[in-house]
């Protein structure tokens, strides 16, 4: 009997505790909701100016007996990281605070593999916390600031259900929330806890931002795991992403507006000379936003002009050329007759062996490779053009084509690539010019002839050599 009324005290009491805490909780937030309205002028207040809503979503970790690190979770056997999700209703009192209430659902797990348990928990909770805008209180209040850094430290309660187990076999040990052997789920267990932590967000624009948090919770209970150790106080964390969306939001200049409009009305005598800066500063402001849009009709119309230049332009190229007659050009016909002359002149002044003419690096009509490539390149094959129309010109001329390498590769490797860069020479003039194949030959010198150092890049290349 005396067991069943220190019970029923001690659950009174609890209850008690707990509906005094969830009063004050309501009395901050109408206090938080009137004082606001005092801010921003009475007569045009709306009851979501300065709200904001957040959903978010994050990894929770439990930090208690039975864990097996102090500093970082395992995730093997049993994984003791777990999610949760939540969500955030804030006000804003001040460029500096802000109030929110948060719920909060998940889980949490935790293992300690030097007493084979494990255990699981499923939570939710719901909390008061303070936010403090560090970065507001440092360097004042920007409503257009990209970055914000704040701390956030609160009150609230956690309702869990706990069962833990054996590891390796799963057998069951004990439980809070659950009976039948952690099968039969029963009402959960309800204590205080105290968030703390600190938080960033990113702002797309006044409405709209991305926010990152890293929040602890002490709990007044040691029984989240379901087993007594050390500390009397469980601890977990919550580290999550979340998006926000802040309704009705309040510049500055709309602020200042409504505040001047409420004080005007209760009877408040403003100083002429401070609102006349303010209207001054304003009046300046709204100037540079009109010179800032006269500036941007000009960029345009700036950038129209170069689109009808660039257009033009191309009109002139695409435009065929003529010569003093008045006929048309042909250009690349031009550049092949003009490369054939300098073939020609080339090869009178510059023997090899007493027996032939190569046409050499020195006279730029070599076919030139990127490092282990054997395929021409597009700005190559005017080259292989210009010894096409050569070949045309004279029908009794027959050609070596011969390939090189640098000193980057195995000789057998090397061999085997200039083999394949004169070959792509050849196959080019027989399939794109109608060279006869029996007038070209191909040989490979791999790295055996380089013409300057080892890995110059016209050690890379494919000579001409007449027969």
């Amino acid at each position: 009997m005396l067991y069943a009324f220190r019970f029923f005290t001690s659950t009174k009491q609890y209850i008690i505790m707990k509906t005094k805490i969830t009063l004050l909780i309501w009395i901050a937030l109408f206090t938080a909701s009137s004082l606001s309205a005092q801010d921003s002028g009475r007569e045009s207040y709306k009851l979501p100016d300065n709200w904001s809503i957040n959903a978010n979503f994050g990894s929770s970790l439990f930090w208690g007996d039975l864990r097996v690190y102090d500093i970082y979770p395992v995730s093997n056997y049993e994984n003791e990281r777990k999610w949760a999700y939540g969500v955030i209703i804030g006000k804003r009192l001040s460029p500096i605070f802000e109030i929110r209430g948060q719920l909060l659902n998940g889980k949490l797990s935790g293992t300690k593999r030097t007493e084979k348990q494990y255990f699981n928990a499923d939570i939710f909770e719901y909390n008061l916390h303070t936010t403090i805008d560090f970065v507001n209180l440092i360097y004042g209040y920007n409503p257009d600031r990209k970055f914000n850094f704040y701390g956030s430290v609160g009150i609230g309660f956690v309702d869990f259900r706990s069962v833990k187990r054996q590891l390796g076999t799963n057998k069951y040990l004990d439980s809070r929330g659950w009976s039948a052997n952690g099968t039969v789920k029963e009402k959960r267990t309800t204590e205080t806890v105290i968030p703390f932590g600190f938080g960033a967000k990113y702002n797309f624009d006044r409405r709209f931002s991305v926010t990152g948090d890293v929040m602890w919770r002490a709990a007044n209970t040691d029984l989240i795991d379901v087993t007594k150790g050390g500390s009397k106080y469980d601890m977990y964390s919550y580290i999550s992403l979340g998006v926000t969306y802040r309704f009705n939001f309040r510049g500055g200049n709309d602020m200042y507006k409504a505040n001047r409009s409420s004080k005007a009305k209760a009877g408040y005598t403003p100083d002429p000379a401070l609102y006349n800066k303010i209207d001054s500063l304003n009046n300046r402001v709204k100037a540079v936003e009109d010179k800032a849009n006269t500036l941007d009709d000009k960029s345009k119309e700036l950038e129209n002009k170069v689109k009808a230049l660039e257009k033009e332009n191309q009109e002139l190229k695409n435009r065929p050329v003529q010569d003093v007659s008045g006929q048309k050009v042909d250009i690349e016909k031009l550049k092949r007759e003009i490369t054939l002359e300098v073939i020609d002149s080339m090869s009178r002044i510059m023997p090899k062996n007493n027996q032939s003419v190569i046409i050499s690096p020195y006279m730029q009509f070599s076919v030139f490779f990127d490092v282990n490539k054997y395929i021409i390149k597009d700005s190559e094959k005017d080259k292989v053009a210009a010894i096409a129309e050569y070949l045309k010109k004279d029908k009794g001329l027959k050609m070596k084509l011969i390939g090189h390498a640098d000193q980057s590769g195995a000789p057998k490797y090397n061999e085997w690539l200039t083999q394949k860069r004169a070959e792509a020479v050849r196959d080019m003039l027989v399939n794109e010019f109608g060279i006869e194949k029996e007038r070209l030959t191909v040989e490979s010198r791999g790295q055996s002839d380089p013409f300057s150092g080892k890995y110059y890049d016209i050690n890379r290349r494919v000579d001409f050599l007449k027969q």
